[in-house]
């Protein structure tokens, strides 16, 4: 694990906090959306030879989002999370999206611009 710790110490020093570009009309606030933290972290991971997947899989009826950091190398971080069951598609793809961008910042050590 010595190169992808290597990579994301570097990574995480040239990341600039992510801009809050989506507007939450229900608690009067702005947030940082998946597409505003993707459009940040992409180019930076990819300098330093990172990667991020987040594929969903199904184990026993439950669906687990995983979201995988991966160094050129091989090396890889990753983390699991069991996803609350929603039988309506609509809602369970804003629950997923929602689920990404809150590992996603958790993995990666993300921070938001303040209000």
């Amino acid at each position: 694990m010595q190169k992808i710790s290597a990579a994301l110490v570097k990574f995480q020093s040239q990341l600039r906090p992510v801009a809050k570009e989506a507007e939450n009309p229900f608690f009067k606030s702005s947030y940082a959306d998946l597409s505003s933290i993707l459009k940040a972290v992409m180019p930076v991971l990819t300098a330093n030879g990172l990667a991020v997947i987040q594929p969903l899989k199904v184990v026993e009826d439950k669906v687990i989002l995983i979201t995988k950091l991966i160094h050129e190398s091989g090396e890889t971080i990753e983390s699991e999370m069991i996803l609350p069951h929603n039988a309506e598609p609509q809602k369970y793809g804003s629950l997923i999206t929602y689920y990404k961008r809150y590992q996603l910042q958790a993995l990666l050590g993300i921070n938001t611009e303040e209000d």
